[in-house]
C-alpha cells in the first residue's frame, strides 16, 4: 500500500509566533495590572443607579476597570453614571442601568454565563478587553464569545435589545512599557478591535464604537490627564451611540 503521506502543517504568522513568545511577558503584565488594579482609586460614596423621568430606558454595563469607576472618588463620575446621564439629557427619560464588573472579567466568561439578566434590557454596553488583551485572546475566540453574548442578549431582552461593544482603549498609552511588549499589546488590541467591527458588520443589532481618543498620551498635551476627564469623554461617545440606535 502506498504509504500515506502528512499534511503540512499551517503555516503560523509572524506576528502569530511573536504573540506566542511574548506571552510569558503579557502573563507578568496581566499580574502587575491585577495588582495595579486592587490599589487603585475608586469611588466612596454609595452607587445611585436611576435617573427619574418617565418612560424609563434601562441599560446593562459589562465591563473590566472600565466600569468599575476606577480612578474616580464617586459613582456620579463614573463612565457608565455619566453615560446614563448623557443618554437621559438627550431623550428627556428615566434611566436605569445595573453593572458587571470584575477586574479579570473577559469576554468568554460573559458568553459563559447561564444568565445574562438582561430581561427587560433596551441597550447592554460591553466595555471589555484588557484581560483578553493579556490573555493573548484569539480574535477568532473573541468574536464567537462576542456572538454567544449578543444571542444571549436577543434570547433574554428580546429582538429590539441592542449591543454597543466599544473598542479597547491604547492599553500601551496608560503606563510605561517596553517598545517589543508595547508592539504585543498595540497588536493584540488592533486584533479584537477588529474582530468586535467585524461582528458589528455583520449584525445590524450590534454597534461597534471606537475609542474616542486615538492616543491617550494626547491628553497629556491638549488638556492635564485626569480619569474624570477620560470617563466622561468616553461616556458622551457611548451615549451617541446609544441615542442614535434607540427603536
Amino acid at each position: 500500500m502506498p504509504e500515506k503521506t502528512r499534511a503540512p502543517a499551517p503555516k503560523r504568522s509572524f506576528s502569530d509566533l511573536l504573540l506566542t513568545l511574548g506571552r510569558p511577558l503579557l502573563r507578568i503584565s496581566l499580574f502587575l495590572y491585577l495588582r495595579e488594579v486592587r490599589d487603585g482609586v475608586y469611588p466612596r460614596d454609595l452607587p445611585v443607579r436611576t435617573l427619574a423621568g418617565s418612560r424609563t430606558l434601562t441599560l446593562l454595563f459589562f465591563g473590566d476597570i472600565t466600569v468599575s469607576g476606577h480612578g474616580v472618588l464617586s459613582y456620579g463620575l463614573t463612565v457608565e453614571a455619566r453615560t446614563s446621564d448623557f443618554v437621559a439629557a438627550a431623550t428627556d427619560r428615566g434611566v436605569h442601568w445595573d453593572v458587571v464588573s470584575a477586574a479579570d472579567l473577559t469576554m468568554a466568561q460573559v458568553a459563559g454565563r447561564s444568565t445574562l439578566d438582561a430581561q427587560g434590557v433596551d441597550v447592554v454596553l460591553l466595555l471589555m478587553g484588557i484581560p483578553d488583551v493579556l490573555l493573548i485572546t484569539r480574535s477568532e475566540q473573541w468574536a464567537r464569545d462576542l456572538r454567544c453574548v449578543v444571542a444571549a442578549v436577543k434570547r433574554e431582552a428580546g429582538e429590539d435589545a441592542r449591543v454597543v461593544v466599544a473598542g479597547i482603549p491604547p492599553m500601551s498609552d496608560f503606563r510605561p512599557i517596553p517598545s517589543p511588549l508595547r508592539g504585543l499589546i498595540d497588536k493584540q488590541v488592533h486584533r479584537l478591535n477588529e474582530a468586535s467591527r467585524a461582528v458589528a458588520e455583520s449584525d445590524d443589532s450590534v454597534v461597534y464604537l471606537p475609542f474616542p481618543i486615538e492616543r491617550v498620551s494626547e491628553m497629556y498635551i491638549q488638556q492635564q490627564f485626569s480619569w474624570r476627564t477620560m470617563h466622561a469623554l468616553w461616556a458622551r461617545s457611548l451615549a451617541d451611540a446609544v441615542v442614535a440606535r434607540l427603536p
